[in-house]
């Protein structure tokens, strides 16, 4: 009977080594990806952050400013911005600018 029992044991063993192995890869696929969440959150603030305080920044100093530091102001609150947002460009902000 313990030999029969040591068979069982040894046919099962792979099968359960496989199992925990499993499971630790998929706990630590979920790890990673709650990080990496947790990481594009923090990327994005900060990004929006950088946005806004140098929109702020333009916002705030265009009445006291001439065309040439308003200009600059606008330069460098167009370069924080991310590639792939359109605005500064074209719209109200810019007509507005330019109109001054």
């Amino acid at each position: 009977m313990g030999e029969r029992i040591r068979g069982w044991l040894k046919d099962f063993a792979a099968v359960a080594v496989s199992i925990a192995v499993l499971a630790v890869t998929l706990s630590f696929n979920s790890w990673q990806r709650r990080l990496a969440k947790q990481q594009l959150k923090h990327q994005l603030y900060e990004r929006r952050t950088a946005i806004y305080t140098a929109f702020r920044e333009l916002v705030l100093v265009l009445p006291e400013k001439n065309n040439d530091e308003i200009t600059a102001l606008f330069r460098k609150a167009n370069t924080t911005r991310p590639a792939g947002l359109t605005g500064l460009r074209s719209g109200p902000l810019t007509s507005a600018i330019a109109d001054l």
